[in-house]
């Protein structure tokens, strides 16, 4: 009988080591991160300047707009809706590419009341946060550097969901209009003829995944 008890005992204990050992074992194992908690890989997308357009307008005698553009320019585009926090854009325009339709002005505008193109031939824009407006609308914050002149700058984007073009190749679209005051950054030229202060930059890029 004496036997039967401590035998007894014996399982109580190992049985109660057991369930102690496997409890802590459960502790010990980290939870897994549900799937909606997963953080989202951002791909990266380069701007295809062939469809892509980069316009300004400028009202001249407060009678029309005169519109030019830039003919050469780049950019990175790296942007996933579920994942803002590593999303971001930079776009880097040429702009001694500036066309006006009249390269006597094209020229002109270069000097240093204008594009200053001597000291700063790039302009840049470079975001620091995006982040969701409505529906497909972005708004994106950062600084936009011309002539050698950086102010901060934020603008709302409308973004194009993507999708594989017939060579298999994945896009995705931007597409957003700006104004800007173009004295802001050192551009005086033209004030005391007739040239507006404000600037209407529309800007639609399509971008290929890398």
């Amino acid at each position: 009988m004496k036997y039967l008890k401590l035998a007894a005992l014996s399982s109580v204990i190992a049985l109660t080591a057991l369930t102690a050992t496997a409890h802590d074992h459960t502790e010990s194992k980290p939870a897994s991160q549900p799937a909606s908690m997963q953080k989202v890989e951002v791909p990266t997308y380069a701007v295809d300047t062939v469809h892509s357009s980069i316009v300004f307008g400028i009202k001249h005698n407060n009678l029309n707009l005169v519109f030019g553009s830039f003919n050469k320019f780049d950019g990175t585009i790296k942007f996933h809706p579920d994942n803002l926090a590593d999303s971001s854009m930079e776009i880097t325009v040429d702009v001694t590419s500036v066309d006006t339709n009249n390269e006597g002005r094209d020229e002109h505008i270069q000097d240093n009341s204008y594009f200053n193109t001597a000291e700063a031939p790039k302009a840049m824009f470079k975001s620091k946060r995006i982040e969701h407006v409505s529906g497909k609308t972005y708004k994106v914050m950062g600084d936009l550097t011309i002539g050698g002149e950086t102010q901060p700058l934020t603008f709302n984007f409308d973004y194009a969901e993507p999708k594989q073009d017939k060579w298999g190749n994945t896009k995705t679209g931007a597409t957003t209009e700006i104004t800007l005051d173009r004295t802001q950054f050192g551009q005086t030229g033209g004030l005391d003829s007739g040239l507006a202060r404000k600037v209407t930059v529309m800007i639609s890029l399509q971008a290929a995944e890398v």
